[in-house]
């Protein structure tokens, strides 16, 4: 992918509105997207058909290029990474699903002995006593035999699974359902444990973006599709951990 593609890509991705679909639209539309970087939205926008959120948001852009240097300086100055499929950074599996995000924001170290499985392991915040030592031994002995792990970063069921792949020196992932700037005060604990291991949080969302009751179950997709296999410890009913 060309540099001047990923920076359209990036660009409307920052945009309120436009999702997987609409990208989609345009590829098909335009093929290579490096064209749209300076030209006037104007003279393109109307080629394919836009919600009525990013039909509003789109009315205020003149181009797309000051939102792409926008974005590049805030992930620098924040020290979070942007990566898209085929990259080393990007979650292999991932292009296996539908309504693939066409962009991922990573931060973290990139680590070059890749585990050859992933389990994602999920469940509750408020596990009964004793659940989360038993999550952690688990994720722990699949480390020893190469098997990473996949979660949320929250409290309970997630940071357990977490820390047992950390205490084993296998690489971890924390899908969160925010931007990578907008952690709740439970998933900063995970930030030190990360950076002395070999921990990655990843997030499809921009940065500013703060967690809600939708960004949840669709942050779920990414955490089950970036892994082998699928580990729910404990939920109830209406927990969110079934949402996928």
């Amino acid at each position: 992918m060309h540099d001047g593609e990923r920076r359209v890509i990036a660009a409307l991705w920052s945009l309120q509105g436009v999702g997987c679909k609409t990208i989609a639209r345009l590829r098909e539309r335009f093929g290579d997207l490096s064209s749209l970087l300076r030209e006037p939205v104007r003279r393109w926008a109307s080629e394919i058909e836009w919600t009525p959120r990013a039909q509003a948001t789109l009315a205020q852009v003149e181009t797309l290029e000051p939102h792409a240097d926008a974005l590049t300086s805030n992930l620098k100055k924040l020290g979070h990474e942007a990566v898209f499929p085929g990259d080393s950074g990007w979650p292999p599996l991932l292009r296996c699903i539908d309504r693939c995000p066409p962009i991922l924001f990573r931060w973290g170290e990139t680590n070059q002995l890749r585990p050859a499985r992933r389990v994602a392991v999920v469940g509750s915040r408020h596990p009964e006593t004793g659940v989360t030592t038993r999550v952690t031994s688990l994720c722990r002995e699949l480390g020893h035999v190469g098997i990473a792990t996949v979660s949320g970063a929250a409290e309970g069921v997630d940071q357990s699974a977490h820390f047992g792949s950390l205490e084993a020196g296998v690489e971890t992932w924390a899908y969160l359902g925010s931007a990578l700037d907008r952690m709740e005060s439970a998933q900063r604990k995970l930030i030190r444990p990360f950076f002395d291991g070999r921990g990655v949080f990843y997030s499809e969302f921009p940065p500013g973006t703060r967690a809600s009751r939708t960004t949840f179950p669709r942050r779920n997709r990414l955490i089950s599709a970036s892994a082998d296999a699928t580990l729910i410890v404990r939920a109830g009913e209406s927990s969110g951990a079934l949402f996928w």
